[in-house]
């Protein structure tokens, strides 16, 4: 459906037709705006897949900051909006991020 490849940071985004958000590479405040891009164009897919979870494959993030928690709340925030769930699946630099205060 959707593909992003930044030259500059090393990371690749992708949405495939399961609703499924799948990340790798490095997933920090320079790569936000294409990580909130896709979330948000997900939802503006005519031909958006007919499920009430999306999910967001992190588990091929090799690096990541605290923007990292920021992003997946961007997300619950939008999935709840539409009233659809959100799984994650975090590698271990994910759920470090998402477990500091």
């Amino acid at each position: 459906m959707s593909d992003v490849k930044r030259g500059l940071s090393p990371v690749t985004m992708f949405l495939d037709d399961e609703a499924v958000i799948t990340v790798s590479g490095a997933l920090d405040a320079t790569t936000a705006p294409d990580f909130k891009r896709m979330v948000t164009d997900f939802f503006e897919l005519a031909d958006r897949p007919d499920t009430d979870v999306l999910t967001l494959d992190l588990s091929s993030v090799s690096a990541c900051d605290q923007a990292a928690r920021d992003l997946v709340r961007y997300a619950q925030s939008i999935c709840s909006d539409r009233s659809m769930a959100l799984r994650v699946v975090p590698s271990a630099p994910v759920s470090r991020a998402l477990t500091k205060h």
